[in-house]
């Protein structure tokens, strides 16, 4: 019996060997799509399989935005408006999970690959009654199940980042006393980033990139982006530390980023593009009284350095 097959195929720009083909998926009738190598059959067909379940694509105006590249593709997450469900967005649209819900918007996420293995998780803050744990969900399994993170007394509302060091992940977050922690996962131990809370405004955005092997003797080294309020203004701020196989981490003491002291939007997410040409960072913010999203760039070395 005939039956309507209907697709498009195109090469994958970031690598020509390989080829997507997005096609109207079978039965549900929702978009799908595969990526084949030219010439060959389907590795991993994907779509919505229920699409009652479809999210919306109107987002929680807090709503975080998480793009992650695996499997050459870069797959776009947020949190749905009405739902709070945390939702792929790109290449397709689906539910992370039927009880994957970040009421508050936070997002964050990190993606890696180790030959043909690829990690990418998801970290949201949750609700459970009164308790709203920090959550990691994976986004390569749909099978698997969520799991809390080891992170303890997060403020309700707060941002969140993530870094993996080569080894372990760590997911940058603030707690409930105002200060920004770096919890390794693996060992489950945070690490402050200052001791002193009024170097973070409340619920602060949070921009974090890793670079490996940056000093001798070292995993590699991380640094992390915030707003604190100084002076009436809401100045990008950052910290660094040499992250080696130690539990925990050393950060120097917070610096206004960039030889500027950019002001910010106070609340608007913060995202980093590592330059390794240029030893540096394009940073992307929102600058203050404006809706425009502008990259300013902060060298990976400190000036005290």
């Amino acid at each position: 019996m005939s039956q309507n097959v209907n697709f498009s195929p195109i090469r994958n720009p970031a690598n020509p060997e390989r080829v997507f083909v997005y096609r109207v998926a079978p039965t549900v009738q929702t978009l799908g799509y595969d990526q084949r190598t030219v010439g060959k059959g389907a590795a991993n067909p994907r779509w919505n399989k229920d699409p009652t379940k479809l999210p919306s694509t109107r987002l929680l105006a807090a709503s975080n935005i998480v793009t992650l590249n695996f499997d050459d593709v870069v797959h776009v997450y947020g949190v749905a408006q009405t739902s709070t469900l945390v939702s792929l967005l790109s290449p397709f649209t689906e539910v992370v999970g039927a009880e994957t819900k970040a009421p508050h918007g936070a997002l964050a996420g990190c993606a890696v690959t180790e030959g043909d293995a690829v990690q990418a998780w998801l970290a949201y803050q949750g609700s459970d009654g009164a308790k709203e744990p920090l959550m990691w969900t994976d986004v390569t399994d749909a099978d698997a199940q969520d799991k809390p993170s080891t992170a303890k007394y997060p403020m309700s509302g707060t941002a969140l980042s993530v870094f993996h060091d080569t080894k372990r992940y760590w997911l940058i977050y603030q707690n409930d006393d105002g200060k920004l922690v770096a919890q390794n996962e693996k060992d489950q131990i945070g690490s402050e980033i200052h001791g002193e809370k009024s170097n973070f405004i409340e619920k602060t955005p949070i921009g974090t990139c890793f670079i490996p092997g940056y000093k001798e003797g070292t995993l590699g080294r991380a640094i992390v982006y915030w707003v604190r309020l100084t002076n009436q203004a809401n100045v990008l701020y950052r910290s660094h530390a040499d992250i080696t196989d130690a539990k925990t981490a050393t950060w120097s003491d917070p610096k206004p980023a960039t030889s500027a002291g950019q002001t910010v939007q106070p609340l608007a997410q913060i995202g980093v593009i590592t330059e390794n040409k240029t030893k540096s960072n394009w940073v992307y913010v929102a600058k203050e009284g404006k809706d425009n999203i502008t990259a300013v760039s902060d060298p990976w070395q400190a000036k005290e350095e």
